[in-house]
């Protein structure tokens, strides 16, 4: 990746992130490149997005009914949750986040994470702090 991606794509929790994001730093350093030229992108599994966490597992429960569970951690919550959690990714450099959402679509969390949870997250990323 230091020497010749132009993406790097990972996923885990924060601290896996922050330690694997050092690393390539490191790597970077090694070879002779600057970091920055290296689009950040991560992975963040299943989202489902409602008022609050206790409906957001509610969902969850029942998609995974009908599409069976999955085996990864999921991001549930609210806006603000789903920012809190994303906010750190985003003030280590990622911009592209990549998300599962099985069929049939959950319409909610599409047009929450695309209205609500994305331009607060390119107000931090525009040094600007959440919406």
């Amino acid at each position: 990746v230091a020497r010749y991606a132009d993406i790097w794509n990972i996923a885990g929790d924060l601290d896996e992130v922050r330690h694997k994001e050092a690393v390539l730093r490191e790597w970077c350093d090694r070879v002779g490149r600057d970091e920055r030229q290296i689009e950040r992108s991560l992975g963040v599994g299943p989202v489902v997005i409602r008022t609050g966490l206790a409906r957001a597992r509610e969902v969850a429960l029942a998609i995974g009914a009908h599409n069976g569970d999955w085996d990864e951690p999921m991001l549930l919550g609210s806006p603000d949750q789903i920012l809190d959690r994303l906010a750190p990714f985003v003030e280590m450099g990622f911009r592209t986040f990549h998300y599962d959402l099985p069929a049939p679509f959950d319409r909610e969390t599409l047009e929450r994470f695309v209205g609500e949870v994305k331009p607060a997250l390119e107000s931090i990323a525009a040094g600007q702090g959440p919406g």
